[in-house]
């Protein structure tokens, strides 16, 4: 039997959506991420307001840690490095008002997960 369930999260959600996913897990082994780019593209974006850097870290944080305990740190890796690529050196980085130097701030969290 195949059962493919399809979720749209907003970064608001990423604590739910977190332990949706963990159950999941315990039901199978087979729960992936379509568009984990696009999630982390979202929380990313969200440094734009410095109030929001502790739960920025924390939201990025929770997803490697599940990523990683279902042994797809790779992808999350992988996944994490396009979206702050798409953000910081894509066509609309220079219309930023605040640049990109408050989105440099996930770096950390990227090489913690490689």
């Amino acid at each position: 039997m195949k059962i493919n369930i399809e979720v749209e999260i907003d970064p608001s959600e990423v604590a739910a959506t977190t332990e949706l996913f963990a159950l999941l897990r315990q039901l199978s082994d087979k729960v992936s991420h379509r568009n984990l780019r696009k999630l982390f593209k979202g929380i990313v974006l969200r440094l734009g307001d410095p109030a929001n850097y502790d739960s920025v870290a924390s939201d990025l944080r929770a997803i490697v840690q599940q990523e990683e305990s279902a042994g797809n740190l790779q992808f999350a890796a992988a996944e994490l490095y396009e979206s702050l690529a798409d953000i910081t050196l894509g066509s609309d980085a220079s219309s930023r008002p605040d640049g990109v130097v408050p989105y440099l701030l996930v770096i950390p969290v990227y090489v913690s997960a490689q």
